[in-house]
């Protein structure tokens, strides 16, 4: 599929109510998809289609709301094929309910909210996996006894399996205060062994005059050996979804660790698209452009993500002939072999474009 095609097929449904706004959004879409390290001028390459992208920004029909809505509805259509759709979250919304479709929200210790789990617990169809914030403690029908925490409650009972976990690199972000609290500091990549624990319990509910508590499905991963010079890996995750089972329970941790592709997402949205350094001069303008970087971020992602999915694909699945053809001669400089390269390596080779170094 060309770059063009894409383009057609996720716009299809625009609507700026003007046809020429319209053609501008595609073009515009197409030229800074291409270059999105770069800044509007340097992508438009044309000082003619640079004032374009300016006044297209600055038209009253153009809003953030009419960029974004063809993209969320080629999302939905993409949604209704599938069995699963898992939802990242990072202030994810949705609107319209999937009947065909199992939704399963990711999301991480922000939303230990009582009230959020109750409102998911209200929606058919649609499942939670939700990490625990803080130690919530079991409710209890004799307030008199003594309070037993969620974690310790968990750590007590056998294991239900160990198993291996490969943890991703993280740096810290944000004011000093906030890089050494627990998950935000600077952690390397490692691999790890965890014992998982689980089972159905029943939470204290703070709320006024809730006595009954909330019971939920609970997973406890836990690091077995861990390193003094490391933070322990310790996941405790609230869920709608089964735990009575090890393929179950594996169910749940395997969902939980997509839940990253949301901050590789906003990482490409601020290093790819650099969109922290687009200066407007009304955050009105500012608005439609950051819409059209969160389709341009998206695109960049699923390549990079199908690319490792279909590593040996032929790259035809996602480029053109013409467009395969011509990297190869710029990046190799060698004469084109008759069988396309595979489709990491052809990922490989535009990222090279760009300015990633191959190791």
């Amino acid at each position: 599929m060309n770059n063009k095609q894409w383009i057609r097929d996720e716009l299809q449904t625009v609507d700026l109510l003007d046809e020429r706004l319209e053609k501008r959004f595609c073009k515009l879409l197409e030229s800074l998809s291409q270059s999105s390290t770069a800044s509007i001028p340097a992508a438009c390459n044309d000082r003619a289609k640079m004032v374009a992208a300016y006044r297209f920004f600055d038209n009253d029909k153009v809003t953030f709301e009419r960029v974004i809505v063809p993209h969320i509805e080629s999302t939905y259509t993409r949604m209704k094929r599938q069995r699963v759709v898992l939802l990242t979250q990072d202030t994810t919304e949705v609107k319209s309910h999937l009947p065909k479709t199992q939704l399963v929200m990711l999301a991480d210790r922000e939303s230990d909210i009582t009230q959020v789990i109750d409102l998911c617990s209200q929606q058919t169809g649609f499942d939670r996996i939700i990490r625990n914030d803080g130690d919530r403690v079991l409710n209890r029908e004799n307030k008199a006894e003594s309070s037993i925490s969620l974690h310790e409650s968990l750590r007590q009972t056998k294991p239900l399996f160990s198993r291996k976990l490969t943890i991703r690199e993280r740096h810290s972000w944000g004011s000093a205060t906030i890089k050494h609290r627990p998950g935000k500091a600077d952690r390397e990549a490692r691999t790890v062994s965890v014992s998982v624990h689980s089972g159905v319990v029943t939470l204290n509910d703070p709320r006024v005059g809730k006595r009954d508590g909330v019971t939920v499905n609970a997973v406890l991963v836990r690091e077995t050996k861990p390193t003094g010079s490391a933070e322990p890996v310790e996941w405790l995750l609230l869920t709608s979804l089964p735990v009575s089972s090890r393929a179950e329970v594996e169910l749940v941790i395997e969902y939980y660790l997509q839940r990253w592709m949301i901050e590789l997402f906003f990482k490409v949205l601020k290093s790819g698209c650099q969109i922290e350094s687009r200066r407007f001069e009304h955050l009105d303008r500012f608005l439609p452009a950051l819409a059209l970087y969160l389709i341009v971020a998206w695109r960049s992602l699923y390549v990079c993500r199908i690319s490792r999915v279909r590593a040996m694909s032929p790259c035809t699945v996602l480029y053109s002939e013409a467009e395969w053809k011509s990297v190869w001669q710029v990046v190799m400089r060698q004469a084109i072999p008759k069988t396309p390269p595979t489709l990491l390596e052809m990922t490989k080779l535009i990222a090279q474009q760009g300015g990633w170094l191959s190791s």
